[in-house]
């Protein structure tokens, strides 16, 4: 990859530090905001998430998300990207 790949959009800069990560983060919180509209206790996203698209999160010990996650339903996760890609 050239240097001027790495830094050819904002998505792209962010990955330089964060590991590919930036477009998944915000595909999860274009998640969230669907999920807020279901007046749901935050308490159940990561199972609506894994029920919805096929996302399983690992959480760490205060409750947090880790960047680790397993597609558990290949073709949901494929409407999760379509759905909530920036």
């Amino acid at each position: 990859m050239s240097k001027d790949e790495y830094y050819a959009n904002t998505f792209a800069r962010i990955n330089t530090i964060a590991g590919d990560t930036a477009e998944l983060w915000m595909s999860v919180f274009s998640a969230k905001r669907e999920f807020e509209k279901l007046s749901l206790p935050m308490s159940q996203f990561n199972q609506w998430i894994e029920d919805d698209y096929g996302i399983k999160f690992d959480i760490d010990n205060s409750g947090g998300y880790k960047l680790d996650y397993t597609i558990i339903d290949k073709e949901k996760y494929i409407f999760f990207l379509l759905r909530h890609r920036p």
